[in-house]
């Protein structure tokens, strides 16, 4: 018995140095706050840079662009939906362009079409209403489109 006091004694003696797990990076090593916010920036300018390239090259319409020529669509896709939660509408409607610009996807198509219709852009609106015409929810969608203040859709 007096073993096992001494064991337990030993054992809380012990100083704690916290828990680590083997692949666990050390704090020393964890970028701060600040830098993660500076390197998020950072990537959000060239994610824009991109898009605004992007929409240079392809003005009037969405075409695949090659794959080969550095286009990140799910980075630039991802861009899109944080300035939509943003409330900034317009930038990201410009970034869903960019990415469907890249490669082409109905729910990027889709989210596009929501930020165009809060931003109350008619014209972008109706090209990415033409992209999800293939949904079944194509006329709830128009419809609540139309809701934020969209003069009309096809």
């Amino acid at each position: 018995m007096r073993t096992i006091w001494l064991l337990a004694i030993s054992v809380l003696a012990i100083p704690s140095a916290g828990c680590m797990h083997l692949g666990d990076a050390d704090e020393q090593t964890l970028p701060s706050g600040e830098a993660r916010r500076a390197e998020t920036r950072q990537r959000a300018d060239r994610l824009m840079e991109q898009a605004e390239a992007i929409e240079r090259r392809h003005p009037s319409e969405l075409r695949a662009a090659d794959p080969a020529a550095g286009c990140e669509a799910g980075a630039l896709a991802e861009q899109g939906l944080d300035e939509a939660l943003r409330g900034h509408h317009a930038a990201a409607v410009r970034l869903y362009r960019a990415s469907l610009a890249c490669e082409s996807s109905p729910d990027v198509a889709l989210q596009g079409f929501f930020s165009a219709c809060q931003a109350k852009d008619t014209a972008q609106a109706q090209i990415f209403y033409q992209q999800i015409s293939n949904d079944p929810r194509h006329e709830l969608l128009r419809q609540a489109c139309i809701s934020y203040g969209v003069a009309s859709l096809p």
